[in-house]
């Protein structure tokens, strides 16, 4: 891995456990969606890859994940919305 892939991903990884944790696991998923958009940049850097699509597809991924965890709290809570 190049020296400033692994920069860009100790950063992504500091940056992530600074954020507010919606439920348990989420700074990792985080984390995991933009490494792996990182990831998709760089091969298409490389090999020029339909990286919207991809890109789009790990955000709908990540937003459907976050809209679960946020309707199971809801339920364990007992909110009405």
């Amino acid at each position: 891995m190049p020296v400033q892939h692994q920069i860009a991903i100790s950063i992504v990884v500091n940056e992530c456990s600074k954020v507010d944790e919606r439920y348990a696991g989420h700074k990792e998923e985080l984390c995991k969606v933009v490494c792996r958009i990182l990831e998709h940049e760089r091969d298409h850097r490389i090999n020029a890859t339909d990286i919207q699509r991809k890109i789009s597809r790990e955000l709908a991924t990540a937003a459907k994940t976050l809209v679960g965890q946020n309707r199971k709290l809801s339920t364990l809570r007992g909110d009405s919305s």
